[in-house]
């Protein structure tokens, strides 16, 4: 895709001004050759922030479209590849809201209606971004527009009006991936339309197109520029997906509550770097209390699978918390003693062959330090019949049990 670079650097080319309006094929100036798909997106990315500014859109969608009308904001900050997006109701409506941030290829999602936990951080391949055509993550925020950054496919459908309003309008398709709630060969059309003059975004409306032929129609939701802002404006962690972590993440909360156990809780801290020899860095998710004997500190890579939790800490006093592989499971179990911080350790071990190129290998290292009793599990992770978490195997497990150190006194 030719236009990865026309973002980021030739689109200044195009003599984009972004408030005082941009001169399009007959618009009075041919600044972008609307006939030529690539320029007119990379256009329409530019002229949502312009150098110096970070670009406030909005979208709105409103009844019958939907029971109640919600509210969408974006702040896009280009030249330092930043992002912000909120959805929430609209004024004077009640309902979920969530937020999501991102800088240095890295994002973090808070989702209020998600009752455990609502919060996790994702590091973004900028390896796949860029065989997309991305050389900036700031179009990751983009709203309406990142549809047509992130498209298998784009296509000039032609040009209408909305309300009157001239606009270019824009098809992007995106071949849905199996799994989820959507069969293989779902299509997600998403059309944007383009003020003619501007390139500013007016208007989206979506459709799932199943294999079978069968539409799923959303919107359409007006776009607008609310206004540019300079970055100085805004709070110094307003794009900050670290920031967004501590204001909505309960681990502070669960880990106090932890500790007021009678026994000493163990840990690898908030952040674990060089993991399974520098393959993974790890931070702590959740720490889960409910549904569960024992405390559960589990850690999840932002590197794998879409910020997967890799690990799970578990321990409870010595002689009255069991551990190890649960009593239902079936088949042969290996075990091997190990050593652990000066300590005699068990190792746990079994694999699952389910085809002759397929298994799922099981792990569990059970020992006592102090009065603690400790399980370290990683998770299983299969892919194409192979394990994948670089944790599970036997020198990375024990490796993090090297690491554990006693959780400081919780406020």
């Amino acid at each position: 895709m030719g236009w990865v670079k026309s973002i980021g650097i030739a689109v200044a080319v195009l003599v984009i001004a972004a408030v005082g309006g941009l001169g399009c094929g007959g618009g009075g100036g041919g600044a972008v050759d609307l006939s030529d798909v690539e320029e007119v997106v990379a256009g329409a990315l530019r002229v949502i922030a312009p150098p110096g500014k970070v670009g406030h859109l909005k979208t709105v969608q409103e009844p019958p479209e939907v029971e109640e009308a919600r509210v969408q904001e974006f702040w896009v900050d280009a030249d330092n590849g930043r992002s912000r997006s909120e959805s929430r109701p609209a004024e004077g409506e009640e309902g979920w809201f969530n937020v999501t941030v991102g800088e240095d290829w890295r994002m973090a999602t808070y989702q209020s209606d998600v009752e455990f936990f609502p919060i996790h951080i994702t590091a973004v391949d900028r390896e796949e971004a860029a065989a997309r055509g991305i050389d900036n993550f700031a179009y990751y925020g983009a709203g309406c527009l990142g549809f047509l950054a992130w498209a298998d496919e784009r296509r000039l459908v032609g040009e209408s009006a909305v309300e009157g309003r001239p606009v270019v309008l824009v098809e992007a398709r995106w071949f849905w991936e199996p799994g989820g709630d959507w069969p293989e060969g779902v299509t997600l059309v998403t059309t944007v339309a383009l003020d003619r003059s501007s390139l500013l975004p007016v208007q989206v409306q979506q459709n799932m197109v199943e294999p079978n032929g069968e539409e799923h129609p959303y919107g359409p939701l007006k776009c607008e520029i609310v206004e540019y802002v300079s970055p100085d404006d805004l709070p110094a962690d307003f794009f900050s997906p670290d920031a967004l972590f501590a204001l909505y993440s309960p681990v502070h909360e669960k880990l106090a509550e932890a500790s007021k156990l009678d026994f000493d809780l163990y840990w690898l801290g908030e952040k674990y770097e060089g993991a399974a020899q520098g393959q993974l860095d790890l931070y702590l998710w959740r720490v889960e209390m409910e549904r569960v004997s024992w405390p559960e500190l589990r850690y999840a890579s932002e590197t794998m699978d879409g910020g997967a939790e890799v690990v799970t800490i578990r321990q409870g006093p010595a002689g009255r918390a069991q551990f190890g592989p649960p009593p239902e499971m079936a088949g042969p179990i290996e075990q091997e003693e190990v050593t652990v911080q000066g300590q005699p350790a068990t190792l746990y071990l079994k694999t699952d062959r389910l085809s002759p190129t397929y298994e799922l290998t099981y792990q569990w290292l059970v020992f006592t330090l102090g009065e603690t009793t400790i399980e370290i599990y990683p998770t299983p992770m299969s892919k194409e019949g192979q394990e994948v978490n670089p944790l599970n195997n036997k020198e990375a497990i024990v490796a993090l049990a090297e690491g554990l150190v006693p959780v400081p006194a919780q406020p």
